[in-house]
């Protein structure tokens, strides 16, 4: 086997692992998307006033729901109030923008893959 099929190979191997990275924490995101979006949907139908609110690392605190609009960071500290609705179309263009580039990170990954293996099938007809 040559210097440069082992070179081929390797960058292949590098460029699968990134893309295979990148998927990973794609789909987390969308999981986080979809379970926020979900329990946003839920806020909106539900007609309870009393709620659990985290304030962070598993400890939540007794809440009582006034009104259903809820205050958004834009930035720097910024904050705008937005109706949960607002929200849940801003949440599905996100999920679609990242499930339509977890789509093109599996081809990606079927590329290295097949490129991988036309790479393996060269080396054995070399035989």
């Amino acid at each position: 086997m040559s210097q440069e099929t082992i070179n081929k190979a390797q960058v292949l191997e590098v460029g699968m692992k990134e893309s295979e990275q990148h998927l990973e924490f794609i789909e987390s995101q969308i999981s986080e998307l979809s379970t926020f979006h979900s329990n946003l949907k839920e806020l909106s139908k539900s007609s309870d006033k009393k709620m659990l609110a985290s304030i962070g690392k598993g400890v939540y605190l007794n809440a009582e729901l006034r009104d259903k609009s809820l205050l958004v960071e834009i930035g720097k500290g910024i904050m705008i109030n937005k109706s949960p609705e607002e929200i849940e179309n801003i949440l599905e263009g996100q999920i679609k923008k990242l499930s339509e580039t977890k789509i093109y990170l599996q081809n990606q990954m079927d590329f290295y893959l097949g490129s991988l293996n036309s790479l393996i099938n060269s080396i054995g007809l070399e035989k």
